[in-house]
């Protein structure tokens, strides 16, 4: 369920409080078995690459120097 419709839901009908109940126990769940699966990709490095760039308006510009000796 959506957090608005969640949000939307009458606390003082008995429907309202049990579909409330159940969505907190998905959660509940959903956690406790993705966060492992978090820490696994993590000590095996599957993350997708940053780039860091100093000067976020030329993010592709680089900042290499060349020298010419001559």
């Amino acid at each position: 369920m959506r957090p608005g419709l969640r949000r939307a839901l009458d606390k003082g009908n008995p429907v309202g409080v049990l579909i409330d109940q159940l969505e907190r126990t998905k959660a509940s769940i959903r956690a406790r078995v993705e966060h492992p699966f978090r820490v696994i990709k993590q000590q095996f490095g599957y993350v997708k690459v940053r780039y860091r760039v100093t000067c976020p308006l030329q993010p592709y510009q680089s900042k290499v120097e060349v020298r010419v000796q001559g």
